[in-house]
């Protein structure tokens, strides 16, 4: 086009100023037409633009939101989780402080029955030594007033057997040497076995109160010393134990000596039947 442009205006030099005229008139007609293709082709351009930067708006405006929306969730979830983990916060402090005053609290127990613990070891100390003077003393004390008593039964039982046989047997030598009558035989007789009844009654009678002295003053029991340690418990009970068989040991001497006197006023009673059938 340019080469042909420069053709022409070779050839108008040629020409009048009417020709020349007439060319600049389509030259600025054709320019004309192309500024109007131009700015045809421009406002073509901004409106596909304008359209596309409106769908691209629109496009960020939906992303906008969506992220709004996300960020919203986001922000409750972060929210919800600050709040637990803020209550959780406090209830571990609440925890830490309850397990410090409960730590305290344990401490002046340990304190308390430390000291409490040490009294009681002193006192079962003092306690074990007292009673372990005491039960050796009413051990022995015990045991000697069952050996004395009895040692006294036993020789009043002797000296009475003795001195009834004695008197039987004078009895029966005076009967037959005298040869007296049979009512005053028989008389004296029932006499002296009234007499030897009265005494074997009192003796029973003696006998009874000494067992019942006994069978009333127990020894102490093992439960009276239950809060005591169990190696003097076990030495308690194995005192209290050899106690008892020496009370049983002392009711069956006691128990022979009844036997004894029973028999003996069964003889009596037999002397007498045999006098009355004289």
């Amino acid at each position: 086009m340019i080469g042909g442009i420069h053709i022409e205006n070779e050839s108008i030099k040629n020409k009048d100023t009417f020709q020349l005229q007439q060319m600049i008139l389509f030259l600025k007609s054709e320019i004309a037409k192309y500024q109007n293709e131009i700015s045809t082709l421009k406002k073509n351009d901004y409106e596909s633009l304008i359209n596309s930067l409106e769908h691209e708006n629109s496009q960020l405006a939906n992303q906008k939101k969506e992220l709004s929306l996300e960020l919203m969730k986001l922000k409750k979830s972060f929210e919800k989780e600050m709040n637990t983990l803020h209550e959780d916060i406090q209830f571990r402090e609440t925890q830490r402080i309850k397990q410090v005053a409960s730590i305290e609290t344990l401490v002046k127990s340990k304190n308390g029955l430390q000291k409490e613990n040490s009294k009681l070891t002193k006192a079962i100390k003092e306690a074990h030594h007292e009673l372990t003077a005491s039960k050796l003393h009413w051990s022995e004390k015990i045991e000697k007033n069952l050996i004395q008593s009895v040692k006294n039964i036993d020789n009043t039982l002797r000296n009475f057997i003795q001195t009834t046989e004695q008197h039987l047997s004078t009895i029966k030598e005076e009967l037959l040497k005298n040869n007296l009558e049979t009512t005053e035989i028989n008389g004296y007789l029932l006499k002296e076995v009234k007499n030897k009844s009265n005494k074997i009654d009192i003796l029973m009678i003696e006998i009874d109160e000494l067992k019942e002295q006994h069978q009333f003053k127990p020894a102490p029991s093992i439960d009276d010393f239950s809060s005591l340690n169990p190696k003097i418990l076990a030495h308690l009970d194995n005192q209290i134990q050899k106690m008892f068989s020496q009370s049983l040991n002392f009711e069956n001497q006691l128990d022979e000596k009844l036997r004894i006197l029973d028999d003996l006023e069964h003889k009596l009673i037999q002397l007498t039947n045999e006098i009355d059938n004289k």
